[in-house]
C-alpha cells in the first residue's frame, strides 16, 4: 500500500480516479486546490482527498489546510496511510493543522453527518456512515457542531407573522415575499447582505458578487416552489429568509429553511423572526406538513431565531480538526 501525490498540474488525473463503491463527483471546486492524495494497493485506488490551501482558513494567523472530496474504503490502515502522507507533505510548510471535510470553503459542501435516523433531505451531507469513525481513528476531533431540526406544528404560527409585520411598520420596514420574476434584480442585493452577514463566521472566505451569483444560479429553478422573504426599508434590502422545497420528499410536503441573513449594520430588531413567522403561515396555507431548519451552527443567529419554534432535533453534524503537536 502506498500514497501518491498529485500537484496542481496533474489534478485532472486525480479527479479521474474513483474509489470502488463510492459515488463519483462531477464538479469540483478548483479555487485554492493545492495537492491531491490517493492511496493505492497495487493499481487499485482505496482512498483519496483533495487538500486546499485557502488563505482565509486561519486561526490567530495560523494557516489550516482544508481536506475535501474525501472518499475511502472502510479500513483504518488505509486512512492512516492517507493522513500520514498528507501530514508529512505539509509539515515543512509551517501549517498549523487540518480541517474537514470541506471542499475548499464553506460556500461548498462541508461537514460530516453524525446522527439522525430520518430520511436524508435535499442538500444534506450524504456519505458512508463510517467516514466520521475513520477520521476519529486518525486523530481528528469534531470541534465545530451543527444541527438540523424539524417542525411539524406548522399551524401554530399562522397568526404570529401578522403581528410581527405590523410592529415593524413603525420602523418603516416592510416584509414581503418575492416572486421568481424578481430574482435577477434581487440577487445583487442578496449577495451584498450575505457577504456582510457571514463575514465573521468561522472559516468564512470572501467571494465576489459575481461568484456568489454564479453559485446561487441553480437555486433560481428550485425557488419556483420555494419562498424568498425580504425585509426592506425604502427599497433597501435589510434582511432575507430563503427556503426551498425538499426535492427528496416525493409527497412535496416538506420545506427546508436554507438561509436567514440580515445586514449587521442595521439595528432594527425582529426582522428575521417576522419573516420566519410569515414563512410558516404561508407553508400552512400550502399544505406543508414539515419544515426543516437545516445545518445550523450551534452558536449562530439562525439557530437562535429557529429556537423560537417548536423544533425537534433531526440530525447532528460536525467539522473536524487536527493540529500538529506544539514543538
Amino acid at each position: 500500500m502506498y500514497c501518491k501525490l498529485y500537484t496542481i498540474d496533474t489534478l485532472d488525473e486525480w479527479k479521474s480516479i474513483y474509489i470502488e463503491g463510492i459515488p463519483s463527483v462531477d464538479n469540483y471546486n478548483n479555487e485554492w486546490a493545492d495537492t491531491g492524495f490517493v492511496v493505492f494497493s497495487g493499481d487499485l485506488p482505496l482512498a483519496k482527498w483533495l487538500a486546499y490551501k485557502n488563505p482565509y482558513h486561519t486561526i490567530e494567523s495560523q494557516v489550516y489546510i482544508a481536506l475535501g472530496y474525501f472518499a475511502s474504503v472502510y479500513e483504518e490502515s488505509v486512512m492512516q496511510c492517507l493522513f500520514e502522507c498528507t501530514k508529512d507533505h505539509y509539515k515543512p510548510q509551517n501549517i498549523a493543522g487540518f480541517i474537514g471535510p470541506m471542499n475548499g470553503s464553506t460556500w461548498y459542501s462541508y461537514r460530516f453527518k453524525l446522527t439522525g435516523n430520518d430520511p436524508a433531505f435535499f442538500l444534506e451531507p450524504q456519505h458512508p456512515k463510517y467516514y466520521p469513525m475513520l477520521w476519529s481513528q486518525a486523530g481528528f476531533k469534531p470541534n465545530w457542531h451543527y444541527v438540523s431540526a424539524k417542525d411539524i406544528d406548522v399551524q401554530a404560527y399562522v397568526e404570529m407573522g401578522a403581528h410581527r409585520v405590523a410592529a415593524l411598520r413603525s420602523e418603516n420596514v416592510s416584509i414581503e415575499m418575492a416572486s421568481l420574476d424578481e430574482w435577477d434584480n434581487l440577487i445583487t442585493d442578496i449577495a451584498e447582505v450575505s457577504l456582510k452577514a457571514f463575514k465573521n463566521n468561522q472559516w468564512y472566505s470572501p467571494i465576489s458578487i459575481d461568484r456568489f451569483t454564479t453559485l446561487m444560479a441553480p437555486m433560481k429553478a428550485i425557488l419556483k416552489n420555494g419562498q424568498l422573504w425580504l425585509a426592506k426599508q425604502d427599497d433597501r434590502l435589510l434582511a432575507y429568509f430563503f427556503a426551498i422545497p425538499d426535492l427528496l420528499d416525493q409527497r412535496g410536503k416538506t420545506m427546508i429553511v436554507k438561509t436567514i441573513a440580515r445586514d449587521p449594520g442595521c439595528s432594527i430588531s425582529g426582522m428575521p423572526s417576522a419573516m420566519a413567522y410569515c414563512f410558516m403561515a404561508q407553508c400552512y396555507s400550502l399544505g406543508i406538513e414539515k419544515v426543516i431548519h437545516a445545518l445550523m451552527f450551534q452558536d449562530n443567529t439562525s439557530r437562535f431565531i429557529s429556537e423560537k419554534f417548536s423544533l425537534q432535533t433531526q440530525s447532528e453534524y460536525a467539522l473536524y480538526e487536527w493540529r500538529y503537536p506544539m514543538t
